[in-house]
């Protein structure tokens, strides 16, 4: 009997998407945008929970933390060239006016600083800055912040403060406060902004208010300290001059009385080059206390540790000007580059390196200043010595008429000398006195804003603690989805069947809904079996997928149509058995002479599923048995126009009774009766029944269950069952969720489902 039917498109749309076509080189390398949007759609839950949740903590995180307040306070640095008496020591005029200001920020971040705000505000008693004092707030909330965390799990904010020494204490107090201060520059202008951050807003606006305080206070001291050093020095000094410029003039006048000298006038040559030397070594002498008047001030500030960057000397020098310069121009770039670069730039750590190169050139050039400096107090001092010897060979060859006169004469060189030197340290103490009496040094800079306590709190904020985590938790979705994609095992396309198992899709089993199988009796309604839906429904797509089925089958051989077709699975409750029934239902419509056999010696299910009669017992196995013969066990089913050779007696070793012989009798007297033999086996992977029962069938079609079936099960089950010989035929997507698969499966039939759902009266 020729059960070839008609061929048209649909017989052909069971195939996957690759055994069409292959797609081209280039769009294969493409971004498939659509299908990350399936997988999107796959994992819309898991990505909304992950996002919820995430969202969710972050929200009782940022509602939770420690509310922070910020005050800000300004200050005005006076340029050096604005004070009104400038000396040496303090000539600062030629300071490049942005490394000036740099530096003075600096002074703000130091620590002698931070330790004077400490002392000033006792913060050594607040636990918000000292972390060995019990804190105020013992909300359990406060472990949300992870710092206070780490800081419990690792017991330090429990150790004893009695425990520590003065150094260990105040580290992470001078720590916090560095943390909770920000210091910048207003642009390039002289106003520096003072903020202080506090879980106190009136704390704060004190921190910020005492920053500037102790910073005028602190600079205001050291130049004061370095003033009264410098005064106490030339005191000492002018005291000890003038006691040598009133005996030179009591010995002079003793000395011309004792020797009756009272008319020096008619010098000879002799005495006139020893008139000029002297007053060459007057200026020497002058010139070399002077010099070392300045180099004992230089030794006083190294020994205080101060900067001599102060220094006439190094605020002259162009080359130090020049570097000054290089290093300030430097430092804008970075304060410009760092919120776009970030400090690990490489462009960052080249401009920071370039900065530590001119500071050390910086740093050389005054040390060689001051070497410069050292090297004129000696050249100045072998100056003196050098006239004082020329004098004193002058003297050794003058021939006066008097030793005395040469005597009186020393003793007037060395009284005009050191009252020459008298004179002019008396002229720089006066101006000393002047600076520190004015008021001129009174401070370097002026407080132009007083922080007030803020009414609003900076900290948390809380919309953008829920803006980075809703955007973290999408990041991380998208990934878990990707991640789960990747770990899933279920196969949803024809192109991920034909990949994992190398066999092509024959149909598309569609999932029916509850509704669709419910059928009115009377008043109510119950639900009947899934064959009757394909025998009351036969414009459905449920039904047009068994047709598509029996069509491919027959197809896979067109010259020698398949007579027996065998239906199993991987494993138990993938729809095998109701696939084997729906599949024998619609070949016996088309008018084939249809067989279905239970050959599920173990657990056969036809009967009870068809409703037959339970009385009857004899099937596949009484047969394979010799107990009955074939026509007494096969029943005829007439509402569906079907026989059916039930399972029969259940089997516990199954194997034992499929012999090679026994089914090909079973068969032989089966194929001469019927044009259609539907085979409903045992699963694969749990029994080998389907692998004996498969070398002796004319075609195999493998159920897949739609997403669930593990692929690796599906290829180990497809590589047993074709163990003796015979390849599978395809495989059967079976309980396909169709209004799922429009998303997810692209590519796939059920992907366009959309565009053909009106040819059928349901889609189900």
């Amino acid at each position: 009997m020729n059960i070839r039917p008609a061929i048209d498109q649909n017989m052909l749309s069971g195939m996957p998407l690759d055994q069409h076509f292959e797609a081209p080189e280039g769009e294969r390398e493409q971004i498939d945008f659509r299908k990350l949007w399936t997988i999107v759609f796959r994992r819309k839950l898991s990505m909304a929970a992950t996002i919820g949740a995430i969202t969710l903590l972050a929200a009782i995180v940022g509602l939770n933390l420690p509310k922070k307040y910020t005050a800000t306070s300004e200050v005005l640095i006076n340029p050096p060239n604005q004070n009104l008496v400038q000396i040496d020591a303090f000539d600062s005029s030629q300071i490049a006016e942005s490394a000036f200001v740099d530096s003075q920020v600096g002074i703000m971040k130091s620590k002698a600083l931070s330790m004077r705000v400490i002392d000033t505000l006792n913060l050594r008693e607040t636990a918000e800055f000292n972390p060995f004092h019990e804190p105020e707030n013992q909300s359990v909330f406060r472990f949300l912040n992870p710092i206070t965390l780490i800081k419990t799990l690792t017991g330090r904010s429990r150790k004893s403060a009695e425990d520590l020494t003065e150094e260990e204490l105040l580290t992470p107090i001078i720590s916090n406060l560095t943390n909770a201060t920000k210091i910048r520059r207003q642009g390039l202008t002289y106003i520096v902004a003072i903020s202080a951050v506090s879980e106190s807003p009136a704390r704060a606006a004190a921190i910020a208010n005492a920053m500037v305080d102790m910073y005028l206070l602190d600079d205001f001291e050291w130049r004061m300290n370095a003033l009264n050093k410098t005064n106490q020095f030339l005191d000492r000094q002018l005291a000890d001059l003038r006691n040598a410029v009133s005996r030179g003039e009591i010995a002079i006048e003793a000395y011309r009385t004792e020797n009756d000298i009272h008319d020096v006038s008619g010098l000879t040559l002799t005495d006139k080059q020893r008139s000029d030397l002297t007053e060459k070594l007057i200026l020497a002498k002058a010139a070399f206390a002077e010099k070392e008047a300045r180099h004992a001030i230089v030794a006083d500030i190294l020994e205080q540790g101060n900067d001599l960057g102060s220094l006439s000397e190094v605020l002259a020098s162009p080359t130090v000007e020049a570097l000054r310069e290089q290093q300030a121009e430097l430092i804008r770039k970075r304060g410009e580059l760092m919120p776009q670069l970030g400090f690990r730039h490489p462009t960052m750590v080249n401009l920071q390196a370039e900065i530590r190169v001119l500071k050390t050139q910086i740093h050389q050039e005054i040390g060689r200043i001051v070497t410069s400096l050292e090297n004129e107090v000696k050249v100045a001092s072998s100056r003196v010595l050098s006239l004082e010897k020329s004098l004193d060979a002058l003297d050794r060859e003058a021939v006066l008429s008097s030793t005395a006169k040469i005597e009186l004469n020393e003793l007037e060189r060395e009284t005009h000398a050191n009252r020459t030197l008298y004179e002019s340290l008396l002229e720089g103490s006066k101006k000393s006195i002047v600076a520190a009496e004015s008021g001129s040094l009174e401070a370097i800079g002026r407080k132009i804003s007083t922080a007030t306590v803020p009414d609003s709190p900076s900290e948390p904020q809380l919309k953008l603690i829920l803006m980075v985590a809703l955007v973290g938790s999408t990041a991380l979705a998208f990934v878990l989805a990707f991640v789960l994609e990747a770990l899933d095992e279920g196969i949803i396309t024809s192109s991920q069947l034909h990949s994992t198992a190398g066999i092509k899709t024959l149909a598309s089993i569609p999932m029916l809904k509850d509704q669709q199988i419910r059928k009115r009796s009377g008043k109510t309604w119950r639900k009947t079996r899934i064959h009757r839906y394909l025998v009351d429904q036969p414009d459905s797509a449920f039904a047009e997928s068994f047709r598509l089925l029996r069509s491919n089958l027959i197809f896979s051989n067109p010259a020698a149509p398949p007579q027996t077709v065998l239906v199993s699975s991987a494993f138990p409750n993938e729809g095998k058995t109701t696939t084997s029934i729906c599949l024998a239902i619609s070949a016996a419509e088309s008018g084939l002479n249809t067989l279905l056999i239970d050959a599920d010696l173990r657990k056969p299910a036809i009967v009870k599923r068809l409703g037959l009669a339970r009385e009857k017992t004899n099937g596949f196995a009484e047969v394979l048995c010799k107990s009955c013969t074939f026509d007494e066990a096969v029943y005829r089913h007439d509402k569906y126009n079907l026989s059916i050779l039930a399972g029969g007696t259940k089997v516990s070793r199954s194997s034992d009774m499929l012999k090679a012989e026994s089914i090909e009798d079973l068969l032989l007297q089966a194929r001469q009766s019927y044009d259609f033999i539907v085979v409903d086996s045992a699963p694969i992977l749990p029994i080998v029944d389907s692998a004996l029962l498969a070398t002796h069938m004319d075609a195999i079609a493998f159920v897949v269950q739609w997403e669930k079936t593990p692929r690796g099960a599906v290829a180990n089950a497809v590589k047993k069952l074709e163990s003796g010989g015979t390849p599978i035929t395809g495989g059967v997507m079976n309980l396909v969720n169709v209004k799922r698969g429009r998303v997810i499966a692209y590519g796939d039939d059920t992907f366009y489902s959309s565009y053909y759902g009106d040819y059928y009266s349901q889609y189900g």
